[in-house]
């Protein structure tokens, strides 16, 4: 990642929306479309809507639009808070082994309701305030990582295209700043070529916490690695 300090000031939040999307899903089916997050944490479109975030979601256009791959998110998250200290190795006598793609895949509906009704991980009123974003984040996560590519190992497995997956995101959190003749920070981001040649300041501001509003220390990594995915497949 290189380092360019931007003083890149965002004045307003955008209004999270629906895109159509025609990528594929491992099944074969079209994706059909990416929805904003409901209240609680599934990606359905919501035609209209400007839905409630879900809990330790600060910004819902990222909770469901994002891709979720399994060894890029879910297997960090899992480390952090479940396999490292309990969910690891064999089944039986102890808890239940979730440091497996397959394990995971198989207890997914289970573990996401269980992070949802406070049983799980046990110490959730002792966690961190970070650590309770994670674990919000871990939780819409698993419900999403069926949807799309169906239960992708890595991003790379995705086929990022600037449209529409970057234009949804740029629709939803960039442009309504960032265009027109006084763009704020100098920078319009409302063509493909303006993402290409501005990506270095993007990646920079968004590692920095500076942009885009409301994207917080669990969503910007997230976020660093959708657009860096783009960016290695060669701004298709």
């Amino acid at each position: 990642m290189r380092s360019l300090i931007i003083a890149w000031t965002l004045v307003s939040a955008c209004t999270p929306v629906n895109v159509s999307d025609n990528r594929v899903m491992s099944d074969g089916k079209s994706n059909g479309a990416i929805g904003v997050s409901t209240g609680n944490g599934d990606a359905t479109p919501s035609p209209g809507t400007n839905p409630k975030p879900a809990p330790g979601d600060p910004n819902p256009a990222l909770a469901s639009f994002l891709p979720v791959a399994y060894t890029d998110e879910l297997e960090p998250m899992m480390q952090r808070l479940c396999t490292e200290s309990c969910h690891q190795g064999a089944p039986t006598p102890g808890p239940m082994a979730l440091n497996t793609s397959d394990a995971l895949k198989a207890a997914r509906a289970g573990a996401s309701a269980a992070i949802d009704a406070g049983r799980m991980p046990p110490n959730q009123a002792s966690l961190s305030a970070t650590d309770k974003k994670f674990l919000s984040q871990l939780s819409v996560s698993l419900k999403n990582w069926s949807k799309n590519e169906a239960y992708a190992q890595t991003l790379g497995e995705f086929k990022i295209t600037y449209t529409p997956a970057v234009v949804a995101l740029s629709t939803a959190l960039c442009v309504t700043c960032h265009q027109g003749d006084q763009p704020s920070g100098g920078l319009r981001l409302d063509s493909q070529d303006q993402w290409k040649i501005a990506m270095p300041r993007i990646l920079s501001a968004i590692e920095a916490g500076r942009m885009p509003p409301r994207v917080d220390e669990v969503q910007g990594p997230r976020l660093i690695k959708f657009l860096s995915t783009w960016q290695d497949q060669g701004f298709p």
